[in-house]
């Protein structure tokens, strides 16, 4: 009784601080403006985002003609907007770098230049991308930990009840959970900073920020699916339906991860999201029972009732993030949704037909398509 009060007051308070979901920041203006010439030099560097920001560290560097910082004190925030005093005394070029983490944790990074006087020779630094395999990785490693961990005892309630086979699975996803931060961590140090992968002190800055507080909250989750795990195995059906309940409560922590648009409101974005992410739990979990168990029969219409949720909040997150039916397209995050939709398509045909084994490869490259979907900015 003392494990399944832990996993619940765990599970529970991760939704409660999970908190609202934004879109990627993205830098919509700055003073001095990118590429400005100035007579004089600027006291401060201020940049204007389009949500509201938490600074990586010192949020903001500038580095002066000679290759020197020139940044005093510390970096101020003010809702969306975040500025820092700088000492610009010399003639030439300035190269401005931020990083920052928005509403959603996701962490973004870019850079300007602007000259006092003359301009002089200065470059921005590169833009690397070694650590989008590793969040890709991760993303995939933490929502298939998560479809395993909960989908497989939903599904096994409705068909029949657990079994000692299906109890294995489950403990597999506790340890994707688990495995998964690092990998994430890794991934996203790799991609704001790559030569600081290993610097624990920029470890620390980023996990103090709102990525570092989602990231807290899905280990809490793993952490919670744990003790539900051990407090519920022998108990009755009743008790083990703790798990799945547990289940959806989570779902709004990863939905709090993920992407929101403004052209619906915060609160629906985030129900959709949830949704979503339970949805494919569930219909993930009847595939492995029905292949595990033989049950395809039993579970064929809460299969169904979980792939027309999935869809439908699919659908509508889709219509809510893109623009025009041509950023299927245009844009990266477009392209990748298209691939999505069309591995999910495959899959429910697959199972329509009754190729389990197939329909369970084409769901686990759903999710995967799916955790690079996360990283990648939408169209609004």
């Amino acid at each position: 009784m003392r494990r399944l009060c832990v996993g619940l007051a765990v599970t529970t308070v991760a939704a409660t601080f999970a908190g609202v979901a934004g879109a990627h920041p993205v830098l919509i203006g700055s003073t001095p403006d990118e590429n400005a010439r100035l007579a004089k030099g600027p006291t401060a560097v201020s940049l204007r985002f389009s949500e509201p920001v938490e600074p990586v560290g010192d949020g903001i560097t500038v580095s002066g003609p000679d290759g020197a910082p020139t940044v005093v004190g510390t970096p101020l925030v003010r809702g969306s907007t975040l500025s820092r005093s700088i000492a610009s005394t010399q003639t030439g070029t300035y190269v401005v770098e931020w990083i920052v983490v928005g509403d959603d944790g996701h962490p973004a990074r870019g850079a300007f230049l602007f000259s006092v006087g003359s301009p002089s020779q200065a470059a921005l630094p590169g833009h690397q991308s070694s650590g989008v395999v590793l969040v890709g990785l991760g993303r995939w490693l933490s929502l298939l930990g998560y479809a395993l961990g909960f989908g497989i005892i939903f599904a096994a309630l409705l068909s029949g009840g657990t079994t000692k086979r299906l109890w294995r699975p489950v403990s597999a996803g506790i340890v994707l959970l688990l495995v998964a931060e690092p990998v994430l961590l890794l991934g996203e140090l790799a991609t704001l900073a790559p030569s600081r992968v290993f610097d624990a002190g920029f470890a620390r800055d980023v996990l103090l920020t709102r990525y570092g507080h989602l990231a807290g909250l899905r280990v809490a989750a793993a952490i919670g699916l744990w003790a539900l795990a051990g407090a519920v195995r022998r108990s009755s059906a009743r008790t083990q339906w703790s798990i799945p309940v547990a289940g959806i409560v989570v779902a709004f922590v990863y939905a709090a991860g993920s992407h929101r648009t403004y052209t619906i409101p915060a609160s629906l974005s985030l129900t959709l999201g949830a949704a979503h992410v339970a949805a494919f739990a569930a219909w993930f979990g009847c595939i492995v029972v029905a292949l595990a168990e033989s049950r395809g029969r039993r579970l064929a219409q809460p299969a169904a009732l979980a792939a027309l949720v999935l869809v439908s909040s699919g659908a509508g997150l889709a219509l809510a993030h893109l623009r025009a039916i041509s950023d299927l397209v245009e844009t990266a995050y477009g392209a990748t949704l298209a691939v999505k939709l069309t591995l999910v398509a495959i899959a429910l045909a697959l199972g329509a037909l009754g190729r389990r084994r197939a329909e369970l490869a084409a769901a686990l490259a759903v999710l995967a398509v799916a955790g690079v979907l996360v990283s990648l900015a939408p169209p609004v």
